[in-house]
């Protein structure tokens, strides 16, 4: 954010949708909204990424911005 980066976040064991979903959830919610609107979220093309509860929710969050 800004001048900053968050993350990189790393997990131990094997990643599914909602724990997945967990993670962002926890780490983004910290971001304030108004932060958000000018915030681009990068991931990589895992299946947990591509799951549609995890896209409703970045669509929600960051709109087109992810």
């Amino acid at each position: 954010m800004g001048r900053h980066i968050i993350g990189p976040l790393f997990v131990e064991e094997p990643l599914n949708p909602r724990k997945y979903l967990n993670l962002i959830t926890d780490h983004l919610s910290q971001v304030p909204v108004q932060a958000r609107r000018n915030l681009w979220y990068q991931h990589v093309g895992c299946l947990a990424h591509k799951a549609p509860i995890t896209t409703d929710y970045l669509h929600g969050l960051f709109h087109n911005n992810w």
